[in-house]
């Protein structure tokens, strides 16, 4: 899923606001344990979990988001995506 920005100027300010929100205790509340990389460099996030992976990718002018699911979780990506795709239109 693609989301444009709306009152971010660059990438490097959206990856930042992004950071403060994805978070290991924002992926708790969906019951999963997860690590989270933030790699500055290339700006981008990728949780991983028993089970789930979740990457976001940074560009000029929007964000990239997909999310991977095992089968016993699959019953929950739309919830998920709907709560990340909130946070995001928040902070972007």
């Amino acid at each position: 899923m693609k989301y444009s920005y709306s009152s971010i100027k660059s990438k490097q300010d959206a990856y930042k606001k992004v950071c403060s929100v994805i978070t290991e205790d924002y992926i708790s509340q969906f019951k999963i344990k997860s690590e989270i990389t933030y790699d500055e460099s290339n700006f981008a996030i990728k949780a991983n979990g028993k089970g789930f992976t979740l990457e976001i990718e940074f560009n000029d002018v929007e964000c990239m988001v997909n999310l991977e699911l095992s089968f016993l979780l699959r019953a929950l990506k739309s919830k998920i995506l709907n709560k990340v795709e909130t946070e995001l239109v928040k902070v972007l």
